[in-house]
């Protein structure tokens, strides 16, 4: 079983090497449920996150993102992540902290080779989305704060993650005012190690279920929204991690996704036309 595993996880790998690279998740939020690894102590994360946006929209982003997972108790984890984000293009820049993704974890039973637990939580709208009067795919923040549920499972080395992602709010940014729809994540993968080094592939898929809505034209109070084809879109993405232990309680990560299926609409900002983030983790 575990060559098996490690057969498809290097051939998933294999494939981000040919393919062009796009979105890492092309999500707000619902990812971060099933992503953690399993873990005995607290974990801090400090990543450098490098991306760039497709040609249409020729952004480029460089930032810093803090990921915690606090271990409340043997069943119970508290998982927090928050970047700060520079974000450059053709009409201008931006730079600033982006929204929180907070959610607690609770095992509802475990076993030496299998763990299935429940996730709930939410995307807290603390990132600026009017920076320098420029739409929201410049902005660091997304204006709304969202729901988050999931569940997980593990067995053994395999793992699989449902959530749901509940945004039905419309943002405050003056150019665009965007409304997005729930999303839905599934995600499936296997987690090994080779000797020190620990390694994952995943399968990730994210269907939003309504159209995107921005504003097109009106006066203030008569403002016309339209939805836009396409933002709804399925999105379909190949996710590899590789750890490496450091001296004592140090891990160094590397991790890259690719799309097999991408969405073509960049309203949010979040799509990529290559993305890469590489970090250190100390257990505490």
């Amino acid at each position: 079983m575990r060559r098996t595993g490690i057969v498809m996880v290097l051939g998933l790998m294999g494939a981000m090497a040919d393919l062009p690279l796009f979105a890492q998740c092309s999500d707000a939020g619902a990812c971060v449920v099933g992503s953690a690894e399993p873990s005995e102590s607290h974990r801090i994360g400090v990543f450098y996150v490098y991306g760039r946006s497709t040609a249409t929209d020729d952004l480029t982003f460089n930032g810093v993102q803090l990921d915690a997972v606090f271990r409340l108790s043997p069943h119970t984890n508290l998982q927090v992540r928050l970047p700060f984000t520079h974000i450059s293009g053709p009409l201008g820049s931006t730079r600033g902290i982006g929204d929180a993704v907070v959610t607690a974890e609770q095992t509802i039973n475990k076993t030496h080779r299998t763990r299935f637990a429940i996730q709930a939580g939410a995307r807290l709208s603390i990132g600026e989305e009017n920076t320098a009067g420029l739409p929201q795919s410049y902005q660091p923040g997304l204006g709304t704060t969202d729901l988050i549920v999931g569940i997980s499972y593990e067995n053994h080395e395999w793992m699989t993650a449902l959530a749901y992602q509940l945004s039905r709010s419309r943002n405050t940014n003056a150019l665009t005012r965007l409304k997005r729809g729930d999303d839905i994540m599934l995600r499936g993968g296997y987690r090994s190690s080779i000797e020190r080094l620990r390694f994952s592939g995943e399968l990730l898929a994210v269907q939003r279920l309504t159209k995107s809505s921005v504003l097109v034209g009106g006066a203030s109070g008569s403002e016309v929204y339209a939805d836009l084809e396409n933002s709804n879109a399925l999105q379909v993405n190949v996710v590899g991690e590789v750890v490496y232990p450091l001296a004592g309680k140090f891990d160094v990560s590397l991790s890259a996704a690719v799309p097999l299926l991408k969405r073509e609409v960049n309203v949010d900002g979040l799509t990529r036309a290559l993305s890469a983030k590489l970090g250190v983790i100390v257990a505490l």
